[in-house]
């Protein structure tokens, strides 16, 4: 998968932090930042700016927590549907916050929790979030997630849910699978994915790639898919 360069926008970006850190308390390191992003049409006409001022802070026992506000400007040109509601063309500025928290990923049980609230498209949004993750064995990764967003718009209000599930088995080094499993309630579709990968040779790979999405209420089928890609590195 590569990226698809953008025609017709110019982009500016720039960003500044620091890391200060204390020498005592609890707190390892602090990163204060500011990153700004502005995104115009040839003629210089506005399309997206997006200013996030943020607050990160890891703790000595390896935790970090994490404070973001951002002010959005977002030019819309074409209207889109979300839950049966339509989100007309226009100009649109929003503000949102954010906590997040995240516990040391070095112990065999970790996890994070992050919640948001502001503006969207007129409306209002608030979110909540989780991810845990259980190293059973070094060959062995149990993760499980789930994020709920709570939408009021103009033209009515909805609720959007999602859980994931992840289980990853490392046979060896040469030889380790995955499967994920997630839930979206907005569409009410179940999607699998399975995969395989055996390294037999250096830089080169077999992958075994299985994928299915249900429609969960309709109790049927939409997608099933099959993949086998074979990598072979020539030297010459």
């Amino acid at each position: 998968v590569g990226f698809v360069r953008r025609t017709g926008v110019e982009q500016a970006y720039a960003t500044f932090g620091a890391h200060p850190r204390p020498f005592h308390g609890l707190v390892q390191e602090t990163n204060p930042y500011v990153e700004i992003s502005y995104v115009t049409d040839p003629g210089a006409l506005l399309l997206n700016r997006d200013a996030t001022i943020g607050l990160s802070t890891q703790f000595l026992d390896g935790s970090t927590l994490g404070l973001t506000y951002a002010n959005r400007f977002e030019r819309l040109a074409a209207p889109f549907a979300v839950s049966g509601d339509t989100i007309t063309a226009g100009v649109y500025r929003s503000k949102e916050a954010s906590v997040s928290y995240q516990s040391n990923q070095g112990r065999p049980l970790n996890g994070s929790l992050t919640l948001g609230t502001g503006d969207y498209y007129g409306g209002v949004r608030r979110s909540v979030g989780g991810h845990l993750q259980w190293r059973a064995h070094y060959r062995l990764v149990f993760e499980v997630s789930a994020s709920h967003n709570a939408v009021r718009l103009p033209q009515g209000a909805f609720n959007a849910d999602v859980f994931g599930g992840w289980v990853h088995v490392a046979y060896s080094t040469r030889l380790f699978g995955s499967a994920f499993v997630q839930y979206n309630g907005q569409s009410n579709q179940l999607v699998t994915n399975m995969r395989v990968n055996w390294i037999y040779g250096p830089l080169s790979d077999v992958f075994l790639v299985y994928q299915e999405r249900r429609d969960v209420g309709l109790g049927v089928t939409l997608e099933r898919a099959a993949t086998v890609k074979v990598t072979r590195l020539v030297g010459f």
